[in-house]
């Protein structure tokens, strides 16, 4: 489990990064980074997405400027789902192995 949870942060970094290529640098743990993917989905979405939860007032900020004025590429609704999926397995497994530790 722990490779896949090393492995996947990247590859979410790299796909998502096309649409919004600000945001690894804005949020760079991956967990909040998986939080913003599952939340938020298209850019478009970032001004009626509850980003407090996770986020706090300067990162909320950040990201929704970096969401609203980003020069990344479209990505199509397929793509999303796919790259969704993939940030909903590593919350998941970031919940499992925060579990174990306990």
């Amino acid at each position: 489990m722990a490779a896949t949870t090393q492995a996947l942060p990247p590859m979410l970094t790299e796909w998502y990064g096309w649409h919004v290529p600000e945001l690894s640098k804005i949020l760079p743990d991956p967990a909040k980074y998986a939080q913003f993917i599952v939340k938020v989905g298209l850019r478009d979405n970032v001004r009626h997405a509850d980003l407090s939860t996770f986020l706090d007032g300067k990162e909320q900020a950040a990201v929704e400027h970096a969401a609203m004025t980003s020069m990344g590429s479209d990505i199509s609704e397929e793509d999303l789902a796919s790259i969704t999926a993939l940030a909903r397995e590593l919350l998941e497994q970031l919940q499992q192995s925060d579990a174990m530790s306990d």
